[in-house]
């Protein structure tokens, strides 16, 4: 009698135990993997998870590699900086018009860790507006 139930749960063990990680489960929830999973992955978002053996728990890591917003130039301005919240040079940065430039030439400079700016090559008598994403190393 005792012998189904124990293939039942070395078949379960079995199943849950690949490439050195162990899924962990509490009340029938699936709660972690153990060993340094990567679990999730995507363009802007990351979640990464590692075992930490002082406490026999895993750490999770959640991380943006992406960014978004939109972005006014006022009217007799050339420039507009942009406060993002990649906390890294961002590697790529677009930006879409969302009103008329009225033919000014815009363009991206000062990239760093925590801003961007949007410049005009000259001022306008209206306001601009931007879509912006910056993207982060993948």
């Amino acid at each position: 009698m005792l012998s189904i139930p124990f293939i039942a749960l070395l078949i379960a063990v079995s199943i849950h135990v690949s490439g050195g990680l162990i899924d962990w489960y509490e009340d029938s929830t699936h709660i972690g993997q153990r060993g340094g999973a990567h679990f999730l992955s995507g363009a802007g978002i990351s979640v990464s998870a590692a075992d930490n053996p002082t406490d026999n728990r895993v750490d999770y890591t959640l991380a943006t590699n992406a960014d978004s917003g939109t972005a006014t130039i006022a009217a007799g301005a050339t420039t507009v900086a942009i406060a993002h919240d990649l906390g890294a040079t961002g590697v790529q940065v677009q930006i879409t018009p969302s009103t008329d430039t009225l033919g000014a030439r815009y363009w991206i400079s000062s990239i760093t860790s925590t801003h961007f700016s949007i410049d005009l090559n000259a001022a306008q008598a209206s306001d601009i507006s931007f879509y912006w994403r910056i993207q982060g190393d993948e």
